[in-house]
């Protein structure tokens, strides 16, 4: 059984890899140069992506310290995978720098937009969750 998968999973790579890539008839420099040119002008955040920046990370931040507090002083967290302080930081903290790498990307191959659109809706569980821990008297 794993044989066979292996084996269609291989023939679909075969098959939808180009043989003859059309970069390998580019000189290397022309390659390079446009990687060169595309990083200089993506290279800085401008000044509503450091905002952007800020309140994201200091909501995620918020979150994780209230949920921490409200773990440890014997609350309950609903929209958590665990019931522990530290698995839901991490948690929260993975989420974080996941958003944070692939707004980079994003930002980094020309997709400005999409990257600060990603930057300002991610976070938007956590004022969430922000707000319902302060509704229900949690801290």
């Amino acid at each position: 059984m794993l044989k066979g998968i292996l084996a269609v999973v291989v023939s679909l790579c075969l098959l939808f890899t180009p043989l003859f890539s059309p970069a390998a008839s580019a000189r290397p420099t022309e390659i390079y140069a446009h990687k060169i040119e595309q990083t200089k002008h993506h290279s800085k955040l401008r000044k509503i992506e450091k905002i952007v920046l800020v309140y994201g990370i200091g909501a995620r931040a918020f979150d994780a310290g209230q949920t921490a507090h409200n773990l440890a002083t014997g609350g309950h967290e609903n929209f958590m995978p665990s019931q522990s302080p530290a698995v839901c930081v991490l948690w929260i903290a993975g989420l974080t720098i996941g958003e944070q790498i692939g707004t980079h990307e994003l930002r980094k191959h020309g997709h400005r937009k999409l990257a600060l659109i990603i930057s300002l809706a991610s976070p938007a569980g956590s004022v969430r969750g922000i707000i319902y821990s302060k509704q229900h008297g949690a801290w």
